[in-house]
C-alpha cells in the first residue's frame, strides 16, 4: 500500500512540473513567447495613444463648444439687456401717459374691464350653487342645501368686497 501511494505521488508531482503551473517553460514557448509579449506591449503602447488622442481631441472639441456657448451667452445677455431697457423706457414712457388724459382714459377702460369679468365671474358661480341647490333639494339632502347656502352667502359677501375695490379705483380715477 506504501508503495502505491509513493509511486502515485511520484507521479503526480511528474506530471505538475512537466506540464503545469511549476514548469519551467509552460507553453513550451521561449522566443515565441518574448515576440508575443513585444507584439502585444505594441499593441498596448498603440491602444493608449489613440486614446490620448482621442482624449486631447475630446478636450479640444468641449473647449470650442465652450467658447461657442459662451459666446452664445453673452450674446443672449446683452439681447436681454436691450429688452429690458426698452422695458424700461415704455414703462416711463406709461408713467408719463398716466399723468395725461390718455393714461385716464385707459384705465378706466381697464376697470370697466375688471367690472364685466367680476359680473360674469359672479353670475357663473351663483349658477353653479343654485344648480347645487336644486340637486340637493331633488334628494333631499339637508346637508347639502345648508353648504348651498353657505356658498351663496359666502359668493355675495366675495362679490360686495370685489365692487367696493374697484368703485375706489374710480374715485381715485375722478380725482
Amino acid at each position: 500500500m506504501k508503495f502505491f501511494i509513493l509511486l502515485f505521488s511520484l507521479i503526480f508531482m511528474f506530471c505538475i512540473f512537466d506540464q503545469g503551473l511549476y514548469a519551467a517553460n509552460p507553453s513550451g514557448k521561449g522566443k515565441e513567447n518574448k515576440e508575443h509579449k513585444e507584439k502585444k506591449d505594441k499593441e498596448h503602447k498603440e491602444k493608449k495613444d489613440k486614446e490620448h488622442k482621442e482624449k486631447k481631441d475630446k478636450e479640444h472639441k468641449e473647449k470650442k463648444d465652450k467658447e461657442l456657448k459662451e459666446k452664445k451667452d453673452k450674446e443672449l445677455k446683452e439681447k436681454k439687456d436691450k429688452e429690458h431697457k426698452e422695458k424700461k423706457d415704455k414703462e416711463h414712457k406709461e408713467k408719463k401717459d398716466k399723468k395725461s388724459n390718455k393714461g385716464q382714459i385707459k384705465k378706466a377702460e381697464q376697470i370697466e374691464k375688471k367690472l364685466e369679468k367680476e359680473q360674469i365671474k359672479h353670475q357663473r358661480r351663483l349658477a353653479k350653487i343654485m344648480r347645487i341647490e336644486e340637486l340637493s333639494k331633488k334628494t333631499n339632502n339637508s346637508k347639502l342645501i345648508e353648504v348651498a347656502k353657505k356658498l351663496l352667502d359666502v359668493e355675495t359677501r366675495r362679490h360686495k368686497k370685489s365692487l367696493e375695490k374697484i368703485e375706489k379705483l374710480k374715485k381715485g380715477l375722478d380725482k
